[in-house]
């Protein structure tokens, strides 16, 4: 149990007694004495009373002169201040300098143990108070954290749902996991379909000093048994000093990138201070890490769509140019078709008009159908020639 502490300033010897030997010996209490305002005042600035219980009349400096003290160290001790009886007018200065109570002499016991009371619950209510505050305090900033962490993730899930470059998002992600996890920089790997390699795919604040650019292949230990393992990682401290990034950092987590179970890619974060990243940091991370590999999804999901597209586009330029071609084959055709039809057509009628009485009639059926199915077929050489006088 913490004692209060409680200092006497008073120049009478026996007053002094009184309050630490009778009065104030109680076990709960730690009293140290001085007897003039010089001492009191070192006193007060060292031991740092809860109750100073003084004489306004103290050799040295005076008992206001106390008061003022308490006021411009701004030091959280309560004053009652000690007067003669006849003299209790001179309290209201002291009030006026902040004291809270004030005892006449010849003191009485009942009288000082209920003033050092109420003068100590007023404390206990006061430093109460002050704690609800930083209470309140830390808890908003928390909460404020917590909104900050809640709407980063909003975000990245509004940038992953919408169509973005990959390059763009794979960006807004690194940014996003080195904003909620409090760390220096990050970086974002994925590993080449072809190659089967980790390369470097986004990067926020990483050390110009490692030599790595987008693109690039990434050759460290430490992303490779994530990736191997599918399990994150949360390093802090002297191991770090084996891999490339250790010398820029003492604190590292990462998390894998997973895609139906697959691990596609390492999402990391790093501090140059040896500051462990706390559990709630880390899942946030493997949150991000998540949309990441929704974003990867999505990536391969358009690269698919984009070659679809392009060989669908090349089968039909290939058709409107078999199309063309054949267009040009059979108006060649007709061309060539044209200019004898129509000569045997002329021929034809000809031979239809000179019919007379002599003709036989299976003659003048045949001669009749061939003049239909030749108009026919130059119908059809027009048409081959100018498609828009087809039905």
């Amino acid at each position: 149990m913490l004692q209060d502490r409680i200092l006497i300033a008073d120049p009478s010897a026996e007053v002094r007694d009184f309050l630490a030997n009778q009065v104030l010996a109680n076990p709960n209490f730690v009293v140290q004495i001085a007897q003039d305002g010089t001492a009191a005042l070192q006193a007060l600035l060292t031991f740092i009373p809860d109750i100073l219980l003084t004489s306004l009349d103290l050799p040295g400096l005076r008992g206001k002169d106390l008061l003022a003290a308490i006021r411009a160290q701004e030091l959280e001790t309560s004053a009652i201040v000690l007067v003669e009886e006849h003299t209790t007018a001179f309290a209201l200065d002291a009030f006026r300098l902040g004291a809270v109570d004030y005892l006449a002499k010849p003191l009485r016991e009942a009288e000082v143990i209920t003033a050092v009371d109420r003068a100590l619950e007023n404390i206990r209510v006061r430093r109460e108070r002050a704690q609800m505050h930083q209470q309140l305090e830390a808890t908003n900033l928390e909460l404020e954290q917590r909104v900050r962490e809640l709407s980063a993730l909003m975000a990245v899930g509004k940038n992953v749902t919408q169509f973005r470059d990959p390059a763009e998002l794979y960006q807004i992600l690194v940014d996003a996991a080195v904003g909620v996890t409090n760390a220096d920089f990050g970086w974002l790997l994925l590993r080449n379909e072809q190659t089967q390699k980790l390369q470097l795919s986004a990067s926020m604040r990483l050390p110009e000093a490692l030599g790595v650019r987008q693109g690039d292949e990434w050759h460290s230990g430490v992303e490779a048994n994530i990736l191997s393992a599918k399990r994150g990682l949360n390093v802090t401290g002297p191991s770090l000093n084996r891999v490339a990034v250790g010398k820029f950092a003492r604190s590292i987590a990462g998390v894998p990138v997973l895609v139906r179970e697959d691990a596609v890619g390492v999402l990391m974060v790093a501090r140059r201070e040896m500051v462990s990243f706390a559990s709630r940091e880390v899942l946030l991370l493997q949150g991000i890490a998540d949309y990441a590999a929704t974003a990867v999804v999505n990536a391969r999901l358009f690269t698919t769509l984009g070659v679809r597209a392009r060989m669908l586009q090349n089968a039909n330029a290939q058709l409107q140019a078999d199309d063309h071609e054949r267009t040009q084959f059979l108006r060649r055709v007709g061309n060539v078709l044209q200019t004898p039809l129509t000569q045997a057509q002329t021929h034809l009628n000809l031979a239809i008009r000179l019919m007379d009485g002599h003709t036989a009639p299976a003659q003048r059926e045949a001669l009749l159908t061939a003049q239909l199915q030749l108009q026919w077929v130059l119908q059809a050489v027009d048409n081959l020639l100018d498609p828009t006088t087809q039905p």
